[in-house]
C-alpha cells in the first residue's frame, strides 16, 4: 500500500496545469455527452471523438459509451474496496493527495457531475 500511495503522490505532484486542464476538459465532454443522452439528443462530441481526444485517460479500449461507463463504475467500486482496506492513516494520506489534485474548483465540479452518472 505504501508503494501505491507513493506512486499516487508522485503522479499528483507531477500533474501540471496542462494535465489538469486535459482531465477537466475530458470530464466536461463526458458529462455533456451524458446530459445529451439523457435528453435524447445527438452526442456531441461523438464517442469516437471523445476517445480520439481523451482515450489516454480511459484505458481499457471501450467500444461505446455504455462500456466506458461500466468500466468507470468498476474502477470506482475497486477504489471503494481499496479505501475500505486501508488504515486510517493511509486513507488520510490518500485524501490529502486527492484534495491537492482536486483543488482546482472546476475539476472538482466535473468529477462530482460524473459521479451522478456512474
Amino acid at each position: 500500500m505504501k508503494t501505491y500511495l507513493d506512486h499516487v503522490a508522485g503522479a499528483a505532484s507531477a500533474a501540471g496545469a496542462a494535465e489538469r486542464e486535459h482531465i477537466r476538459s475530458a470530464l466536461d465532454a463526458l458529462n455533456r455527452m451524458m446530459e445529451q443522452r439523457a435528453a435524447g439528443e445527438a452526442l456531441d462530441p461523438s464517442f469516437e471523438q471523445l476517445m480520439e481526444q481523451y482515450g489516454d485517460l480511459f484505458p481499457g479500449d471501450p467500444e461505446d459509451l455504455d462500456e466506458l461507463l461500466e468500466q468507470l463504475a468498476q474502477r470506482m467500486a475497486a477504489a471503494s474496496a481499496m479505501l475500505a482496506s486501508m488504515t486510517p492513516g493511509e486513507r488520510a494520506q490518500l485524501q490529502e493527495l486527492m484534495d491537492e489534485l482536486l483543488s482546482d474548483m472546476d475539476l472538482s465540479w466535473q468529477v462530482n457531475r460524473l459521479r451522478a452518472w456512474c
